[in-house]
């Protein structure tokens, strides 16, 4: 038999007895060791974490446990420190009770994640004179190693322990303040808080964007599914962070959202499940042509809501208004020009059986929108007269029998108040017209009947009813209590 121990030694044995023989030997003596220890971790400092629950605190008295729950951590740190006098020398000690921290969990009955309470614990950081076995530590204060956080490879590893008692780079988690922190031994922390802010706050931010690369995919996949606008992410500190370290592929991502929802409103509109809805305000300046817009998108979004639909709106610049566009329900193109668009883009737009690219700078976009709300201080004729790149003047006629509802804001003279007039399209015999401020004479086959008065709360109602009956949405699932009177106009 030939044997090979891995001490560079092979030889020979020449019977099985002998064999036996020579292995106990080497066994007895220890040159056979079959065990790999595990070399043990002698630390410099230590972060000790553990939640405030007697039971896990075997060897320390019951009411100082509950008494650190309630209030200061001053004697728990000092009853510590001391028992690990006894065996080494603690020259910092610096603690903290975080009662205010939260995880997001996820709740399968509401289908969205929520913060949840995290239970209280205490951070208590401790430096030692010379270093100290874990084990041995562990043992002594009668604690689990689990309990014992070991600091990170480098020379900032104290230094960002420090920080982290009041979460500073972790822009993510409560913010705890630096009088917080009990110092029992070392300089003073708001000292070293005053002394290293500056540094920190680097490391916050290198942090965060750190973290904010990490979660792209996540976010991106938020996106694709519908679950982040844009405004979210440019209103949330982490997220805009994010998006400035990563605009190219957000950007893509939002576009390639609005391809998606593009595909499925064409083809709901062609399979006659909708048909959009085109709603146009005007009137003076200062009588509330953006508010009411506004409003209207509100009650058209909790409709939506009520019919188990997630609606998002966006509203656009008065020039390049599709940049911005990602495939939004609701659009408002809130004090437009007409000449915002050409004559074929505004046709395509308000095609209410039809939806078509239309024209932006950098790529063409779905009109894909289930609601146009246009704001103006001119007249739907006027408007669409001066529609841009338009050579020869088109039948205007086609631009106002798009439109489902007219809405004329005129002031209320003696109360200081706004009237709200109300009217539709309507076929009429081809008639010459004069364009409001103009010379122009136009023929139109189409106009608008005679205006009728409204409450605000009427003409909201009215228009969210016309989206509701658009959508084919069961009347019984509104929000609103819309006055069913008005349909009889």
């Amino acid at each position: 038999m030939r044997v090979n121990l891995g001490l560079s030694i092979e030889f020979t044995l020449p019977n099985e007895h002998l064999q036996q023989e020579y292995l106990k030997n080497f066994l007895s003596k220890g040159i056979l060791n079959m065990t790999n220890k595990k070399k043990e971790a002698h630390l410099s400092c230590i972060m000790l974490v553990n939640k405030l629950e007697p039971e896990v605190w075997p060897g320390f008295d019951e009411t100082l446990i509950n008494q650190t729950k309630t209030g200061s951590v001053a004697n728990l740190t000092e009853s510590i420190v001391k028992k690990i006098d006894e065996i080494g020398h603690v020259c910092e000690a610096y603690a903290i009770k975080h009662d205010k921290d939260v995880n997001d969990e996820f709740n399968f009955d509401k289908q969205t994640y929520q913060k949840v309470p995290v239970d209280n614990h205490v951070h208590i950081l401790l430096r030692f004179k010379e270093k100290i076995a874990l084990l041995k530590l562990a043992e002594h204060l009668n604690l689990e190693e689990q309990f014992f956080e070991k600091a990170k490879r480098g020379k900032y590893a104290f230094s960002n322990f420090l920080a982290y008692l009041i979460h500073f780079k972790d822009a993510d988690k409560f913010q705890y303040s630096p009088d917080e922190v009990y110092t029992y031994r070392g300089k003073d922390y708001k000292q070293v808080f005053s002394e290293s802010k500056k540094m920190w706050e680097k490391g916050r931010a290198k942090k965060t964007v750190k973290t904010g690369e990490e979660s792209i995919e996540e976010v991106i996949l938020a996106i694709l599914e519908g679950k982040l606008s844009k405004d979210d992410i440019l209103l949330d500190e982490n997220l805009k962070i994010l998006y400035s370290t990563n605009r190219q592929k957000i950007n893509e991502a939002f576009k390639c959202y609005a391809e998606f929802k593009g595909a499925v409103s064409r083809a709901a509109i062609q399979n006659g499940e909708f048909k959009k809805t085109i709603i146009f305000i005007t009137g003076d300046s200062g009588l509330g042509k953006t508010t009411l817009g506004h409003k209207l998108v509100n009650s058209i979004t909790e409709l939506a809501a009520a019919n188990k639909q997630q609606w998002r709106s966006i509203t656009t610049a008065a020039t390049n208004i599709f940049d911005d566009f990602h495939g939004e329900e609701i659009l408002l193109l809130d004090d437009i020009r007409g000449e915002a668009l050409t004559a074929s883009d505004w046709l395509k737009l308000l095609d209410p059986y039809h939806i078509s690219p239309i024209s932006a700078r950098y790529q063409n976009r779905d009109g894909a929108a289930r609601v146009v709300i246009i704001t103006s201080s001119k007249l739907p004729l006027e408007f669409f007269y001066y529609t841009k790149e338009s050579n020869s003047r088109e039948d205007i006629s086609q631009f106002l029998r798009r439109i489902d509802n007219l809405v004329t804001l005129r002031p209320s003279f003696g109360n200081n108040s706004t009237n709200y007039l109300l009217s539709h399209p309507r076929k009429v015999d081809s008639r010459a017209v004069r364009v409001p401020n103009t010379n122009t004479t136009v023929s139109l086959t189409y106009d608008f009947n005679s205006p009728e008065k409204v409450q605000e709360e009427s003409i909201l109602n009215y228009l969210t009813n016309t989206v509701r009956e658009n959508n084919k949405w069961d009347p019984a699932n509104k929000e609103t209590n819309h006055d069913e009177s008005s349909q009889s106009k």
